[in-house]
């Protein structure tokens, strides 16, 4: 293997497992939480906000109606 055959897996593996960007949801009913997914992972809720990046934890607070995306 050559060294740019090396540098462009090395390159492709990152852009693989780059994590996605977060998005804060305001908790309109509770300032502090633990919120479990369907899946058994466990989010808190501190101070009314959570950061999430993770689809299934987005998908799951953008249908709370205890959640709203922060502008």
């Amino acid at each position: 293997m050559s060294k740019i055959e090396s540098a462009s897996l090395v390159e492709a593996a990152a852009e693989m497992v780059a994590p996605a960007p977060a998005v804060t949801f305001i908790d309109k009913a509770y300032k502090v939480r633990t919120l479990v997914l369907p899946d058994g992972r466990a989010f808190a809720v501190n101070h009314s906000r959570i950061a999430a990046s993770d689809p299934a934890l987005i998908e799951y607070l953008d249908n709370h109606r205890d959640f709203t995306r922060e502008a």
